[in-house]
This record gives structure tokens, C-alpha cells and sequence, in this order.
């Protein structure tokens, strides 16, 4: 019985060690892009319509 409160143990310890670290690694990644992502774009503009009306015909003649 004492080998199972062992195992257990250790495999919680396990879990909770890699679960700690998944969510610290987590958590930086956000950290990094909400502090330094949002200065390398350029201001926000108007956007431009990708399909506008032209003067000019498509045909050649």
C-alpha cells in the first residue's frame, strides 16, 4: 500500500510540475506579444475596399 501512496504522489507531482510549466510558458508568450506586438504595426487607417467601380472598360477595342 505505501508503494501505491508513493506512486501516486509522485505522479501528481509530475502532472502538477508540467501543468506549472505549460501555463508559466503560457503565460510569457502572452505577456511578450501584448507588450512588444501591437508597436510594430502602423497606425490604424481607413481600409480600402479591395473591389471598387472603374471608369475604364476591360475590353481592348
Amino acid at each position: 500500500m505505501n508503494a501505491f501512496y508513493v506512486s501516486a504522489i509522485l505522479s501528481l507531482t509530475v502532472f502538477l510540475a508540467v501543468s506549472f510549466g505549460i501555463l508559466a510558458a503560457y503565460t510569457l508568450v502572452n505577456a511578450v506579444l501584448v507588450t512588444f506586438g501591437r508597436q510594430t504595426r502602423p497606425s490604424e487607417s481607413k481600409p480600402q475596399p479591395v473591389l471598387m467601380a472603374r471608369n475604364a472598360q476591360a475590353g481592348a477595342d
